[in-house]
């Protein structure tokens, strides 16, 4: 088993739970940044008004909150399995 395991690393149809961990972190704090700036942006470019701005924020915090609910469940679901 352990030098199947090592093969299947070697051939890369296995990833360490590690790299995978961090790739998906750099993933995620992109997508984070990408969505902070996001309603400057579209200010700047699209020339929202404040209230379209506003409104802009909170669909992005509601879509944020529910993300981060739905991988917190998933992460709490994996510990539990």
């Amino acid at each position: 088993e352990v030098q199947r395991l090592k093969v299947g690393v070697e051939t890369g149809q296995l990833i360490y739970a590690a790299e995978v961990e961090a790739t998906m972190a750099d993933l995620i704090k992109s997508l984070v940044q990408f969505l902070d700036t996001l309603p400057d942006v579209m200010e700047r470019n699209a020339a929202l008004t404040p209230a379209q701005v506003d409104a802009l924020n909170e669909t992005i915090d509601q879509q944020r909150q529910a993300f981060y609910l739905r991988m917190a469940s998933e992460e709490t679901e994996a510990q539990t399995a």
